[in-house]
């Protein structure tokens, strides 16, 4: 079967190879037919050649990529069917990581920020294939009403959601998202139905197509960035700045733009990952008004239970910001796309499973 993997790891670019189908192998192996997986953030970083895992490696040689998927599953061990995973049940991916169950993080249930974890699509092979075999413990069951578009996201719904409540977002705040990329889009859902009043949205020149799908989704204004951008925030939100900014742009201009935009006691969440170690903020500001600055990483199950609910009822949409939908040969045209702005999202559409865009 057609695959997409990465060859030479720390060179630019992308390969298709031919694999042989996957088996079972432990109990607790799910074998899925993928309907559509999705080109991440953490992909274009891998197909440019420039992605370390926080140990500081690149992808292994021949690593099949993708964690953004949904699709049905074809075949399952005997502890994944014990739980419901029987062939012929939809799933999607609910969160990459797999700890090691040895750290502190781990043994709390705090997977997510696990030292030593394990990523589908980077330290095992992932979803962009046309049958891809996966530990149990990322999948999450769905209902048939809910779109595969939709579902093929929800790790990043949960992260979206898992971030408005460390916010403490209240009813009645004034947000702003920080990076109109799905992340970001998805926040800005998120933060609508936690009850913000008002919701802009930030985005560079070339996110123009993403700030428009801002629009559509619930952004009441949509800003590009410049110098200028803390006062134009602080001018639509009475002087004052916003209670909440959410930041998804994983760069050092964004992550000091969400700082610059938030009001005196607010709260700023970080979710982006730029490449920099060390990103300049304006710390006397930290202190003096007292700002409530927290990361978010992944996500937890209460995350993706609450993310599945709202995807299920139409309240966090995904299909509106995938853009580009294209059969897995394709995969040099879709990684262009993404890395051009062109794309907001690009999908490989696999199985012939999913309604067109």
């Amino acid at each position: 079967m057609r695959a997409v993997a990465k060859l030479n790891p720390t060179d630019a670019g992308i390969d298709i190879v031919d694999i042989d189908p996957p088996e079972i192998r432990n109990g607790d192996d799910v074998i899925v037919r993928v309907s559509v997986s999705g080109i991440s953030g953490s992909e274009l970083n891998i197909w440019r050649g420039t992605y370390r895992r926080p140990n500081g490696t690149p992808v292994e040689r021949g690593r099949i990529l993708g964690y953004e998927h949904a699709g049905v599953v074809a075949d399952a061990g005997e502890a994944a069917r014990a739980i419901g995973f029987e062939p012929g049940r939809r799933v999607a991916l609910g969160s990459p990581f797999i700890g090691c169950r040895r750290c502190e993080p781990c043994q709390q249930g705090l997977v997510n920020r696990c030292r030593d974890w394990g990523h589908v699509g980077i330290t095992l092979d992932g979803t962009n294939c046309e049958l891809a075999r996966l530990p149990v413990e990322v999948l999450q069951l769905l209902s048939d009403k809910v779109d595969p578009l939709d579902a093929a996201f929800l790790n990043s719904a949960s992260l979206a959601v898992r971030a408005v409540a460390r916010a403490e977002l209240t009813p009645g705040d004034r947000v702003v998202v920080v990076g109109p990329g799905p992340v970001g889009l998805l926040m800005l859902q998120a933060a609508r139905a936690g009850g913000a009043s008002w919701v802009g949205l930030v985005g560079l020149e070339q996110d123009a197509r993403r700030l428009e799908i801002g629009k559509e989704l619930g952004a009441d204004e949509t800003y590009v960035y410049s110098d200028e951008i803390a006062a134009a925030l602080r001018s639509a939100t009475d002087g004052l700045g916003a209670d909440v900014v959410l930041e998804a742009a994983g760069t050092p201009e964004g992550m000091a733009a969400a700082v610059d935009a938030v009001r005196v006691g607010g709260t700023v969440v970080f979710a982006g990952l730029p490449p920099q170690r060390i990103v300049a903020i304006e710390a006397i500001r930290v202190t003096r008004d007292e700002l409530t600055i927290r990361g978010v990483e992944g996500n937890l199950p209460d995350d993706r239970r609450r993310a599945l609910r709202l995807i299920e009822d139409g309240v966090l949409r995904c299909r509106p910001f995938v853009t580009h939908q294209l059969p897995i040969d394709d995969v040099v045209p879709a990684f262009e796309a993404v890395a051009s702005g062109e794309a907001c999202k690009a999908v490989f559409s696999l199985n012939g499973d999913v309604a067109p865009v």
